[in-house]
């Protein structure tokens, strides 16, 4: 049984780590928390979200004796629903967020998918859900097993314990061949104004996809890569961009088709003076809807270490870039210490978004990057949210 055995344990230890860090986020002040009160008594958690159509894309659920809090990743998605329930019997006001979304569970939403609901097809036949249960039961809102389908659906009061349980049962022995997967209301969800939500029903490839050739030099590589830092800075559609220096080409990839026809548009004649060619092409490559409400929220390829003077010294004497290889291909890894400052940073871009989303997990695992150990890391520029701090 799941009591007397380790795994019992790794799943108390899990929500503990968890909660830990969320009780200890810096204030960020965005009005994207839905307070509903005037609750039935003993009301169902799940009714009350139901009943106010809140949808998944809910960062965490903090429910009371007489209210709800429900914490949105967005503040659009608080004011809609406000605006959606206005003939209510519930009394719902929007407030401002006590804390910011860690990176990590950005991480998670875009790269794995993850949201609070949980199931598991394929449930070993030998295991005691019930076991489960009891480790997890005050994070959970419900729990439902199917014993003749074997599958499992947990909807737990937040994405982060939904992720980290995810994690803890795909690693155990006993669930090899469990599928594992995560539930979207997108009927409910809401989306940037940059995203057409039509691209999620089109049919085919979408032209989200450019191709630079004729990168013949070191030079010519360096310009391109220029081009993406700086279209970076203005959107943030970018999810890859890799460099095949033997076949002299480039590849990009977007999230949406506007923002690889605005790429093209932005640097159609710098490429032409360059002597690159560019082609716009229709690609079948799959952008699910969490990677753009991760995006929105400030995912990027790029990852920004805080460094002490002694981290600095320890880095001057290493291949930076090697550092990372085992996580993905980075196209930029720079260290920045100015003089007379008392902390640095270190940069590091990736070539794909995947890659810096992985990162941000792996380096929760203890020891991963000892020479690193304390630094915070959050990708670049999303001061919005919470950093993780390298373990």
């Amino acid at each position: 049984m799941l009591m007397r055995t380790g795994l019992y344990f790794v799943l108390r230890r899990s929500c503990a780590r968890i909660f830990r860090g969320i009780s200890t986020e810096a204030l960020h002040y965005a009005e994207r928390v839905l307070h509903v009160e005037n609750l039935p008594v003993g009301y169902n958690v799940s009714t009350i979200l139901d009943t106010i159509k809140a949808g998944t894309q809910i960062e965490k659920i903090r429910p009371q004796k007489t209210r709800i809090s429900v914490y949105f990743y967005d503040q659009n998605c608080a004011s809609r629903c406000l605006k959606a329930n206005g003939g209510s019997p519930l009394s719902l006001k929007v407030a401002y967020a006590e804390g910011r979304i860690p990176s990590s569970v950005v991480a998670s939403l875009g790269r794995y998918h993850a949201s609070r609901i949980l199931t598991i097809d394929h449930v070993p036949r030998e295991f005691d859900v019930q076991d489960l249960k009891k480790p997890v039961r005050d994070r959970m809102e419900s729990f439902d097993y199917d014993e003749a389908k074997a599958q499992l659906e947990i909807s737990f009061l937040d994405t982060s314990t939904a992720f980290n349980i995810r994690n803890v049962l795909h690693e155990n022995w006993k669930f090899e061949k469990s599928l594992f997967d995560y539930i979207h209301d997108d009927k409910h969800s809401f989306f940037p104004d940059w995203y057409r939500t039509e691209e999620n029903d089109a049919v085919g490839p979408l032209k989200r996809s450019v191709e630079l050739r004729c990168i013949t030099s070191p030079t010519t590589a360096e310009t391109c890569q220029a081009w993406t830092n700086r279209f970076d800075e203005l959107s943030p559609t970018l999810v890859s961009a890799s460099l095949v220096p033997k076949r002299e080409i480039m590849y990009l990839a977007f999230a949406t088709e506007a923002g690889a026809d605005q790429f093209v548009k932005m640097f159609q004649i710098k490429s032409a003076k360059t002597g690159v060619e560019m082609e716009l092409l229709a690609r079948d490559h799959t952008i699910h809807p969490s990677l753009i409400t991760a995006l929105s929220l400030g995912a990027s390829r790029s990852l920004v270490f805080t460094l002490n003077q002694e981290q600095y010294q320890i880095l001057q004497k290493k291949d930076c870039r090697r550092l990372f290889s085992k996580m993905g291909r980075t196209s930029r890894v720079s260290v920045q210490f100015p003089p007379e400052a008392l902390k640095g940073e270190l940069i590091v871009q990736f070539d794909h978004i995947f890659s810096a989303m992985g990162a941000i997990h792996r380096l929760m695992v203890p020891g991963v990057l000892p020479d690193l150990k304390g630094s915070h890391v959050n990708f670049r520029g999303a001061h919005q949210l919470k950093y993780l701090v390298v373990q």
